[in-house]
């Protein structure tokens, strides 16, 4: 089975891609089957995960494309993400904030504390993605152990993206470590520009247990979820939007009618900032929690929802076939979530590779 997309649909993305002054990004927004969660999973679960597993496969097939940033917390506690992200360690303060960012919680600090991230990949810029707000929030930025500099707050509350070098292609630590007030991260994107070189920049915004109205938690609407895709291309809109949701939607009770409102919502919020969309049929659900023995619905409803929103829509589970087909084949570690080696979410990558390369 090879995944067809209509590439009419497809215009933002494709001419950003055309572009050779910047990446094209493409953001994996979903739930914990984004994020990489896998019981009994190491700390490579999120290289594991879908959004990182494209980018390799992409790479390998002679592609420029990379997935080296870390977007919020992903989890449900800040202690979760150290256990999934082998890249991501901290000291000190660093922990999970209240405010919500694509990818989990934004990461806050209110006292002494370094935040480290060490991409997986060769880098030699940062794109640092921050909340300003009141005068008197400052955090200092380094690498590999190197002089640090100092970013302040302005007294505007904005998202922000400064953008630093890294040195020479390499493997590099990255270190945020907190000066002053309380300081809000949304989340570092790592990437590789020697020789003026443009990549995929696969973003990975799954969060553990989201449903379609965390997806367009827009609380603060100066900085919220919403108001992150609706910043500009300057700053978080991607060209780009793959989205899997409704796991957690009939696992939590949520009507297919109340999630399809939300998608709606998201979907539109993306088309009217330049983003294309491509909507995605959840994976499937072998338990039995709230309305799972409805999950059919949920899929039919968004398979649904792309003619009337006029997005392409990739069915996954038609390519995997059924809970028990991918169970039998090792794909799962627990009733939904992918196995431990990663080979089910490789699976699905590939899936998406395949589309991508057929526009």
């Amino acid at each position: 089975m090879i995944p067809d997309l209509n590439p009419a649909l497809l215009m933002n993305y494709r001419a950003a891609r055309s572009l050779k002054t910047r990446n094209t990004r493409i953001g994996f927004n979903g739930d914990s089957t984004f994020a990489g969660v896998e019981t009994g999973g190491t700390t490579a679960q999120v290289l594991h995960s879908v959004p990182m597993q494209v980018a390799a496969k992409l790479q390998a097939r002679g592609i420029n494309a990379g997935a080296n940033n870390r977007f919020g917390c992903a989890s449900g506690t800040f202690a979760t993400l150290l256990t999934m992200d082998s890249r991501v360690t901290a000291t000190g303060a660093w922990t999970q904030g209240a405010t919500t960012a694509q990818g989990g919680q934004a990461f806050a600090c209110s006292a002494a504390g370094t935040l480290n991230i060490v991409p997986q990949g060769n880098v030699t810029k940062a794109d640092i993605y921050w909340r300003d707000g009141a005068a008197g929030r400052s955090f200092n930025w380094s690498v590999d152990g190197g002089a640090t500099t100092q970013i302040d707050s302005t007294g505007t509350t904005a998202i922000k993206k400064t953008t630093v070098s890294l040195g020479s292609s390499a493997l590099h630590t990255f270190s945020l470590a907190w000066v002053a007030g309380a300081v809000t991260i949304f989340g570092v994107d790592f990437y590789d520009d020697t020789s003026s070189r443009r990549e995929l920049s696969i973003q990975q915004w799954g969060i553990s247990g989201a449903t379609s109205a965390n997806a367009i938690d827009d609380t603060d609407t100066v900085t919220g979820r919403l108001a992150q895709i609706k910043s500009g291309k300057a700053l978080m809109t991607p060209d780009l939007m793959i989205i899997r949701l409704g796991v957690n939607d009939w696992r939590t009770s949520v009507s297919a009618l109340s999630m399809v409102g939300n998608l709606t919502t998201l979907v539109t919020t993306c088309q009217a900032n330049a983003c294309d969309v491509i909507l995605v049929t959840p994976r499937y659900d072998g338990g039995s929690t709230g309305l799972a023995a409805q999950q059919e619905d949920y899929a039919n409803a968004i398979r649904a929802l792309g003619p009337v929103l006029n997005v392409n829509v990739l069915d996954a589970r038609a390519y995997f076939g059924s809970y028990a087909l991918g169970n039998a084949a090792g794909w799962y570690s627990d009733t939904v979530h992918g196995d431990t080696g990663g080979a089910g979410y490789g699976e699905e990558a590939e899936f998406f590779v395949r589309a991508l390369l057929t526009v």
